[in-house]
C-alpha cells in the first residue's frame, strides 16, 4: 500500500468519497486508490461512508458542510480535511467549531504534500 495511503489510516474500503478536489488531486487520489476503490465526487446520500477526503479552503465551508457530511458518515468513520498548509483564516487550529460542536473529535494531521495538510476527523459514537 502506499505510504500516504497508510498515513491517512486507509483501511481498504471499497468506497469512499472524495470531494472537491481540483484536478490535480483529484487524480492523485484516483491513481493512489487504484481501480478497486469506487471514488464518489459527490456524496450519495444513500450510502453510508466510512471513510470520507475532503478539500476546503475555509472554516464558512466547513461549516457549511458538516451537516451534510455527517448524515452520511457511520458511527467509527473518519472524514480527512486537506486544508491549504499555509492559510491565515483556516488552520490545524482555528476553523473547525462546527465539527467540535457537532460532536467530532479530531486525532491526526498528515502531510499530503508541501501545499496541503489533512486533518483527521473521527465519529466518536463508536470510540472506545
Amino acid at each position: 500500500m502506499n505510504e500516504l495511503l497508510k498515513k491517512l489510516n486507509y483501511k481498504g474500503e471499497s468506497r469512499i468519497a472524495l470531494l472537491y478536489a481540483d484536478e490535480y488531486y483529484e487524480n492523485k487520489f484516483t491513481v493512489l486508490f487504484g481501480d478497486k476503490v469506487r471514488i464518489d465526487t459527490d456524496i450519495d446520500p444513500r450510502f453510508p461512508y466510512s471513510f470520507m477526503i475532503v478539500f476546503v479552503e475555509s472554516s464558512v465551508e466547513i461549516k457549511r458542510l458538516t451537516q451534510r457530511l455527517l448524515n452520511n458518515l457511520v458511527y467509527g468513520g473518519v472524514i480527512w480535511f486537506c486544508v491549504p498548509s499555509n492559510h491565515r483564516g483556516l488552520s490545524v487550529n482555528r476553523g473547525w467549531k462546527s465539527l467540535f460542536d457537532a460532536g467530532m473529535s479530531r486525532k491526526n494531521i498528515v502531510d499530503i504534500d508541501d501545499k496541503r495538510v489533512a486533518i483527521e476527523f473521527l465519529n466518536p459514537e463508536f470510540e472506545g
